[in-house]
């Protein structure tokens, strides 16, 4: 196996940049599930830390089931929901053939949407490892949904489920469409979601994943997707996306980025050459080839035409030289699992992770909480569940003083060009990326409400105790940068903890007023003074052990805080820019423990 990893390491592929490495690092193997006791494929895998242990968790769907297994063993297995065979009525063999996380409800934890005959949601109960998911349906009319993921469509600040509708009009009023749910006022209560359907009998062929991005620079999202084609699936091998119109409810545009493209399936928004324009990363999994269309004009760029069955995607920095890299593995069982290194501009280098591994769904995740991503798989005609282990030597910790860092359990550089799942758009504020940069603008005058709405409002929906957040910031015209720590009661909901306000000239810790209080103003805590330069990116550091806060910005102006209703269970947390403009960069959130005292 030496001998031919060598020689494999050595070959040029086509549109590759050629390999001059010795040998590829080893990644190591964890097998969550293996086939010899799955039955049907594994489809979709999707992680978490459901229970705040400060483990990553998984869910996946297989044995005709939806499960939890919590980390960090993974080794026992929580029966979310039970798929019932409607033809027999018997215990399904099957489960999901794709799945996304989703904070439905607005309650601060994710609940897990996925498809299986039907569009449905289980709702994260407040004890997830003990207590009951209740299903609870969100499209049960669209049929041969390949692909979920979500998106804020509409930029009212909340995220929508974009689903397809693949099947023919012998099956589905919705033939051949693509869709974007809206989650209704009362999700509980709902019978089904809004349907709003903007690739109207105009998807054919098979369509498999789809990808959310603003890809002409209008300030919309826009839609793409693929169509793998074939004999029982005419109209289709086409990569294609789709653009919002101004108006809400006005036809979406088509653009057919490229035609008898055998077997497309994946395709996602991306600067991969890193000139601040959006680019397509796309796979053909039911034919051969890993391929990029470079913008503004989409020329079609192969990048390994070689490879067998990419029949999944995933887009992120896993060597940490802040550019763009690429992931899949074929879906056979003799796949190959690799990454594509990016130089930067757009050149790759193809990088051997697993042989012999089948895959229709990867996730790029820290799983054992060492600063770098590894690649949570699942297996597909493998019948198996399995992650790789990054060799990458981790990330240095965080420079601290009053928390220790544990383990970094968000990471966020913004270079793959879009948000992640627990990213929330508040007050109907919009966000995007912009050339690597988290860019945030204020909601148009016609939505603000009281407040809220002029400022650009980010929430970060991650539960801790004691933690470190960290994020780079650019006031330039803003006149501050708040972080707004929150938390949530059963009688509540939601509340505001406390905050930490930046201007040019000082630093302000303040506590909110408790929930319920009659009192409503906030209470300050500490102040120190400022000086730094608005048109300067700074690092925002901030401390929280028990009842005690500590901010620092730059390493410098150490400002010190303590209450002891601060010494709560925290939701979420949130970035406001007072200006025209927000930018941010390089979030992270390690949890910590208290510094041992020398």
């Amino acid at each position: 196996m030496r001998i031919l990893l060598l020689c494999w390491a050595t070959v040029m592929m086509p549109g590759l940049l050629p390999n001059t490495s010795v040998a590829e690092p080893v990644w190591k193997k964890h097998v969550l599930q293996p086939a010899n006791k799955t039955t049907g494929n594994v489809n979709t895998v999707v992680a978490n830390d459901w229970n705040h242990d400060g483990h990553v968790d998984v869910i996946a769907s297989f044995n005709g089931a939806v499960l939890l297994l919590p980390g960090p063993e993974w080794k026992k297995h929580i029966v979310l929901y039970k798929f019932i065979d409607p033809r027999s009525g018997q215990p399904a063999k099957r489960g999901c053939i794709h799945s996304t996380l989703m904070d439905v409800d607005g309650d601060g934890d994710l609940d897990f949407c996925g498809s299986n005959q039907t569009v449905f949601w289980l709702e994260c109960p407040d004890q997830p490892l003990t207590d009951t998911w209740t299903y609870r349906t969100v499209d049960d009319q669209i049929k041969g949904t390949h692909c979920l993921i979500i998106g804020d469509v509409d930029g009212n600040g909340k995220m929508d489920l974009i689903a397809n509708s693949g099947r023919g009009p012998d099956q589905t009023d919705f033939p051949f469409s693509l869709t974007w749910q809206q989650i209704p006022a009362n999700p509980r209560k709902a019978k089904a979601w809004q349907r709003h359907v903007f690739a109207d009998r105009d998807a054919p062929g098979g369509s498999h994943y789809t990808g959310f991005g603003d890809v002409n620079g209008d300030g919309r999202p826009d839609i793409c997707c693929a169509a793998k084609g074939g004999e029982k699936f005419p109209d289709g091998r086409w990569f294609a996306w789709w653009q919002q119109p101004e108006k809400l409810g006005k036809p979406w545009i088509r653009h057919l980025l490229a035609k008898d493209q055998v077997g497309a399936t994946n395709i996602q928004p991306v600067d991969l050459n890193n000139d601040g324009i959006l680019d397509f990363a796309a796979t053909r999994g039911h034919g051969k080839g890993v391929l990029w269309f470079q913008g503004p004009d989409f020329k079609l760029i192969e990048i390994d035409p070689d490879i067998e069955g990419p029949h999944c995607l995933a887009l992120a920095d896993m060597d940490q030289d802040n550019d763009v890299d690429i992931v899949t593995c074929g879906h056979t069982t003799s796949g190959l699992a690799v990454w594509y290194e990016n130089n930067g501009a757009g050149k790759f280098l193809r990088h051997l992770v697993g042989t012999n591994q089948g895959s229709y769904d990867v996730r790029t995740v820290d799983m054992d909480a060492d600063g770098d991503l590894d690649i949570l798989i699942a297996g597909h005609f493998s019948n198996n569940l399995l992650w790789y282990e990054n060799p990458l030597d981790p990330q240095p910790k965080v420079k601290s003083f009053l928390a220790q860092a544990d383990h970094l359990a968000l990471s966020h550089s913004f270079s793959a060009g879009t948000l992640a799942d627990h990213f929330d758009q508040q007050h109907f504020t919009h966000w995007s990326v912009k050339q690597g940069v988290l860019t945030g603008t204020p909601a148009p005058q016609e939505k603000w409400q009281g407040g809220h709405g002029k400022v650009p409002a980010l929430q970060v929906n991650h539960s801790f105790h004691n933690a470190i957040i960290q994020t780079r910031f650019l006031l330039d015209q803003a006149r501050s940068v708040k972080l707004v720590i929150n938390a949530s009661n059963p009688k509540h909901g939601k509340y505001h903890l406390f905050r930490v306000t930046v201007t040019p000239k000082s630093l302000v810790i303040s506590k909110d007023p408790d929930p319920g209080a009659d009192n409503r103003d906030k209470l300050t805590l500490a102040t120190t003074e400022l000086q730094i330069a608005p048109a300067q990116w700074h690092t925002l550091t901030a401390e929280l052990v028990n009842q005690q806060v500590l901010v620092h910005i730059d390493g410098k102006f150490l400002t010190a805080a303590r209450h002891e209703k601060l010494n709560v269970r925290k939701s979420s947390f949130k970035f406001g820019m007072a200006g025209p403009v927000a930018r941010l960069d390089d979030i992270r959130l390690y949890h910590a423990k208290p510094n041992p005292l020398p």
